[in-house]
């Protein structure tokens, strides 16, 4: 892993800032709860004289927020220049849908590729076809790095389903009503996980054809991937008031 730059002091709520003004997605961790979810910036402003940043509250996690003043948070992050970021803090207090998070004293910049991954809509999706046979899976998530996929209904058989796998993939998504393909030529099979409480079992893959064109369309996709996830959200908060 490469050495992180260390961003501290002045340059911290210039940062925040700025990811409120681009509506950057937050993926947030509680250690000892097993659930990610997300969230955006929605203010900088200090609570009680104390230093915040707010992030509005994710949908699910308000029995895990209730009563969590002094609750540990890691925050996890790409910017838009696709760099990952990685900050420690802990919850100040929360007030209604905002939660307020104490102003790190370090966040760490990361100049890796491929490391954060977003949630995909359900209407996106990779195939393989080759002498196997063709095989459907939904996207779980998606990196510049790679996917995770999976299907309930997908047996565990034969070698493709394997660990070390290279498989050639098609992914297809929808833009504004039109279908969206992207094609990976090459990926590997990193990682089988088996689901018995969904029946199936989830395949890491990551790309090992990069080009210049694939990073590109496959960041196009992440960046819908992240409007979709801030629709839905706006649209099931509006619906809750």
């Amino acid at each position: 892993m490469e050495d992180p730059e260390i961003i501290t002091g002045d340059k911290i709520p210039l940062l925040m800032d700025q990811l409120m003004q681009e509506h950057t997605i937050l993926k947030l961790h509680m250690p000892g709860i097993g659930n990610d979810w997300l969230s955006i910036v929605v203010g900088v402003e200090k609570d009680n004289g104390v230093p915040c940043f707010v992030i509005d509250s994710p949908s699910g996690a308000g029995f895990y927020l209730h009563g969590s003043k002094g609750q540990k948070i890691i925050i996890e992050f790409a910017d838009r220049n696709h760099v990952h970021h990685r900050l420690r803090s802990v919850i100040e207090r929360t007030v209604d849908r905002n939660v307020f998070v104490m102003m790190p004293e370090v966040i760490y910049r990361i100049q890796r590729r491929g490391f954060f991954r977003v949630p995909s809509p359900i209407d996106t999706k990779v195939s393989i076809s080759d002498e196997d046979g063709r095989l459907d899976l939904e996207i779980i998530n998606i990196s510049e790095g790679g996917i995770l996929a999976g299907n309930p209904n997908v047996s565990h058989k034969g070698a493709r389903f394997f660990k070390g796998a290279v498989k050639g993939l098609f992914i297809t998504y929808k833009e504004d009503k039109d279908e969206q393909i992207i094609r990976i030529k090459k990926a590997e099979i990193r990682r089988v996980v088996k689901r018995p409480e969904a029946g199936g079992y989830e395949y890491a893959f990551m790309f090992l054809d990069r080009g210049k064109d694939i990073e590109k369309a496959i960041r196009v996709l992440i960046y819908s991937c992240q409007r979709k996830i801030l629709y839905r959200k706006k649209y099931e908060d509006e619906d809750q008031d």
